[in-house]
């Protein structure tokens, strides 16, 4: 039996890709990912009201009804109340189109924030169905 020298590649590239899988998982901080107990986010939940009321009631109010939109006045606890005007909110805020330029707004992610509240709101709506009629 005569050794020629050659080494099988199969276990050779099996133990080089587990090395480096490996080594790329002990590299990853999952610390930032992980909130430890009695810890306090950094920064707190994006209020879905508290930033329409900053940025949008301003020009889409009762009395102004900028775009014939009046937001103070539609209820976000109750979504399905007025899907299609949501729906019309989340594509502008999506778009980040509204406040025109030239007015204060929010940062990206707010907008991501507030945008996919709302449209999980409406969504979770949509799935309950209708509400069924009173007689």
């Amino acid at each position: 039996m005569s050794f020629s020298g050659h080494v099988p590649r199969g276990p050779v590239f099996a133990l080089i890709v587990g090395a480096w899988i490996a080594c790329v998982f002990s590299s990853v901080r999952t610390s930032a990912l992980q909130t430890q107990p009695g810890s306090v986010p950094t920064q707190a939940p994006v209020s879905a009201r508290a930033t329409l009321d900053k940025y949008c009631v301003t020009c889409h109010n009762q009395k102004l009804r900028t775009a014939g939109l009046a937001l103070d006045t539609l209820d976000l606890t109750n979504p399905g109340a007025n899907p299609e005007v949501w729906e019309k909110v989340i594509a502008k805020l999506q778009q980040g189109s509204m406040p025109p330029a030239g007015r204060p707004r929010p940062d990206a992610a707010t907008y991501h924030a507030v945008a996919a509240s709302l449209e999980d709101d409406v969504d979770r709506e949509d799935r309950r169905g209708p509400s069924p009629q009173p007689r």
